[in-house]
């Protein structure tokens, strides 16, 4: 890519073909707003248009393209996507970031620049559970206010939680109010730590402490500003408050050009603070132009056909899509399955994916069971039932907050390695990460590659060894003895200089930690076997409609569309019909909605097996319906089988 291609020369990479919309969108030179609904291919846009800005100078040397994604695995998808169309040589002009990721870099950089009062340590430690704040008010916060002397027992948790999102710096305490006091004291102790509570951050106080931070040094922001010539918004309907404020203080009325992509329809992070009209009023304050893509990639017709008529119900003015590829026009099923009660919805979800699986010749990790709360309760018994067929399952969270952990990737890359040493693309690949992490400050032609090679097999013949000899009852430490290995031959401090978030106090032996208790050893088992049963291969996944998102399966079947999953769709129907979209549009050829008259659920706080109603619920059902969906009952079911 070092060679200037004319803007009217341009072509799509691979001969990858777009619709006219995602090719405007590409080679608009103003602020651009993408309505990109389920399967639109926005990932393969965004790679584009960053190929195409890169290119044609039109982001010229040595400015950069920032691209910031609501989730981890996003961010990562969209550098490889970038990195597979245009190559490896991109990578030091295309920055893939979480929002998250993106305000804490610019913290740990400048973090002296903030004034004293609301300067964190150095080494502050991130509080991922917003919840933990409660423990901390109770254990830290040791003043007491003649407006409240009882205040302990007055305050909520979700108020100070609201009341902190919404903080300004710097901090003007009203001593009467409680929140406002609760609040200040709060800010105090995290960011200075107290006793043995070292300072402390949340994802949230980092974004207002960096808008902070650049309003009152106003060339760090022109720093930014210069830095990035491009800005892309992944899921933008899920952005907060704290997120867009920070990206208005850094890019507006500046010569950065910002394209933002999403749809509306999927805007299920409304709890976490997401703003109500992202769209308009990033058009309104950017003054950008909308741009909307009408194909569908993912999904059969039929299933299209089904997720268009939903979509008008979420907005009477929602465009209809097309699916795109090689399809009958009658491809595609979805079907609502009701049954007497939740064990033998189990036992015949699990027979249909046994015989799907034959017959469609078809892999665990084509299927995907959602539910819309507490996978440990509501797919239990799926569970049991696969387990009886030899079919494994899993509940993913553990594993998808896992595997997006830099550390993770990183361990596996070098284990492929050990068993794939032939593979010139992972080998050059580990190659350039070993010099990007243990000589980053050494001129390339002083670099001595074919030492670099040579330590590199002889590490990797040390971990075959040591994974030869491992057995069950001591897989724990010998496997730790392997990363270990990993760890030296990279070096510690250079991985956590490559990562900085590991440099936050035991964080990085956590990981480690994690990483070998999840993995599944058994006699015999290959390190290929183990890292792709680590990796999900093996399992069918069970996840919640939050983490389903931006994910697409063959088959997808989402269990218990009742009241008691759907407790809140009375008091916010937008955010669960725009979450049953979600669910809807995961599926590329099969979607199965499940209802059980009974089933366990958490009650109380306890495992009850109780009596289902589908009131509440019975306007998703009804629109299903609507859109041609049949309604089949356990005992047909049965006789299909």
């Amino acid at each position: 890519m070092n060679d200037k291609v004319l803007e009217q020369d341009w072509k799509t990479s691979n001969d990858v073909t777009l619709e006219d919309s995602a090719l405007l969108a590409i080679r608009a030179s103003n602020h651009v707003a993408i309505a990109a609904g389920p399967g639109a291919g926005k990932t393969e846009l965004l790679a584009h248009k960053a190929g195409y800005l890169i290119q044609t100078g039109i982001c010229p040397n040595p400015k950069k393209i920032l691209a910031i994604s609501f989730k981890t695995d996003a961010a990562r998808n969209l550098q490889e996507r970038v990195e597979l169309r245009y190559g490896k040589n991109v990578e030091n002009r295309f920055e893939s970031k979480t929002f998250d990721a993106f305000a804490k870099g610019i913290l740990d950089q400048f973090i002296y620049a903030l004034p004293k009062d609301y300067q964190p340590k150095k080494d502050y430690e991130i509080i991922l559970n917003e919840k933990s704040l409660n423990d901390i008010i109770k254990g830290y916060i040791t003043e007491s206010t003649p407006y409240h002397p009882n205040w302990q027992y007055e305050y909520h948790i979700n108020r100070v939680l609201g009341t902190m999102k919404e903080t300004e710096l710097p901090i003007v305490v009203f001593e009467s109010d409680l929140y406002s006091w609760i609040n200040e004291r709060l800010w105090i102790v995290l960011l200075n730590g107290k006793g043995n509570l070292t300072s402390s951050l949340t994802f949230s106080m980092i974004s207002i402490l960096v808008e902070y931070l650049l309003k009152e040094n106003p060339l760090i922001v022109k720093a930014l500003q210069a830095t990035y010539s491009h800005v892309f918004l992944d899921e933008f309907q899920d952005t907060t408050y704290n997120q867009y404020s920070l990206l208005k203080t850094i890019f507006l009325n500046s010569d950065t050009v910002i394209t933002a992509v999403g749809d509306n329809k999927q805007r299920i992070m409304g709890w976490a603070g997401a703003l109500q009209n992202a769209f308009g009023i990033f058009k309104s304050d950017f003054n950008a132009t909308q741009h909307t893509l009408f194909n569908n990639f993912r999904s059969a017709p039929k299933l299209v056909s089904i997720q268009n008529i939903f979509s008008k119900t979420l907005n009477d003015t929602s465009m209809e899509v097309l699916p795109v590829g090689e399809w009958n026009e009658n491809d595609g099923v979805c079907e609502i399955w009701n049954f007497k009660n939740h064990n033998t919805e189990a036992i015949l979800l699990a027979s249909y994916i046994s015989e799907w699986m034959k017959a469609e010749n078809l892999k665990p990790r084509d299927f995907c069971i959602i539910v819309k709360q507490q996978e440990h309760i509501y797919a239990a018994e799926i569970m049991k039932e696969l387990s009886k067929i030899n079919i494994r399952s899993r509940i993913e969270k553990d594993y998808q907050d896992l595997l997006s952990e830099e550390l993770v990737l990183l361990i596996i890359r070098f284990l492929k390695l050990s068993y794939e040493e032939k593979s010139p693309e992972l080998w050059m690949n580990v190659i350039d990460e070993i010099i990007d992490m243990k000589y980053r400050d050494v001129n390339p032609e002083n670099i001595k590659y074919l030492i670099i090679e040579k330590e590199l097999v002889k590490m990797l013949d040390e971990v075959r060894k040591l994974y030869s000899d491992i057995e069950v009852t001591n897989f724990n430490s010998q496997f730790t003895e392997i990363l270990q290995e990993i760890v030296v031959f990279l070096g510690e401090d250079s991985i956590k200089a490559t990562y900085p978030k590991y440099n936050q106090a035991n964080y990085f032996e956590e990981v480690i930690q994690k990483m070998i208790d999840k993995l599944k050893y058994q006699n015999r088992i290959s390190m290929r076997e183990l890292l792709q049963e680590f990796c999900g291969e093996y399992s069918i996944p069970i996840m919640t409609i939050h983490k389903s998102k931006g994910l697409e399966y063959h088959t997808v079947i989402f269990i218990g569309v009742e009241d008691a999953a759907f407790w809140s769709f009375s008091t916010q129907k937008d955010a669960d019909k725009n979450a049953f979209f979600v669910a809807l549009s995961r599926a590329r050829q099969k979607m199965i909605f499940t209802i059980s008259k009974k089933r366990n659920i958490l009650k109380f706080g306890e495992e009850k097996n109780i009596m289902q109603e589908t009131e509440n619920v019975s306007e998703l059902i009804q629109t299903l319906m609507d859109a041609g969906v049949p309604l089949i009952e356990e005992s047909d079911l049965g006789k299909i089988l």
